[in-house]
């Protein structure tokens, strides 16, 4: 599934349930229609909310015209679909599309990462970028040290011991 691929390309169609019943209801007509997910809208068929066998949850909603690759870098919609978002909803003024299954979203995460280059700033930059050394003041002896890299324990002040520094 490609990144410029819009959500309306990819969602897939779920049984629509009327509102009005109870949460029990809703999870047996899903059962009835053997579905994983269904979508209850109210009677103008705007959505409500989205049920599977565990109940009622909120949905992620998204436009239909949304590309699969603004979904791909929303921090919202990775958060909650780690969190066990089963999918977001298609939702076109304000009424359900289609279901798009946090699998092909996962799918599409996978398929569209590429590990970045080890560049710091501005690409265009040529060449290693070296980075200041940091300041420290040795608690010990009040020395102060340029270093490059620290290791707790093991780093050495310019005096000779060990230096320790407090990180206020």
């Amino acid at each position: 599934m490609a990144a410029w691929t819009t959500v309306a390309d990819s969602v897939k169609s779920v049984p629509l349930f009327a509102a009005g019943g109870t949460v029990d209801d809703e999870v047996a007509q899903l059962a009835a229609a053997q579905a994983e997910i269904g979508l209850v809208v109210d009677r103008e068929g705007r959505l409500c909310w989205l049920v599977d066998r565990s109940g009622r949850h909120l949905p992620l909603q998204v436009h239909p015209s949304a590309s699969l690759h603004s979904l791909i870098d929303s921090p919202e919609i990775a958060e909650r679909i780690a969190e066990g978002a089963p999918g977001v909803v298609a939702v076109d003024d304000g009424a359900p599309i289609g279901f798009l299954p946090a699998s092909a979203i996962l799918d599409a995460m996978a398929s569209d990462y590429a590990p970045r280059p080890r560049v710091m700033g501005d690409e265009t930059l040529h060449d290693e970028i070296t980075l200041p050394p940091l300041v420290v003041v040795c608690e010990t002896c009040d020395r102060r040290n340029e270093l490059i890299s620290f290791d707790a324990g093991k780093t050495r002040c310019a005096s000779g011991h060990v230096l320790l520094v407090s990180w206020a």
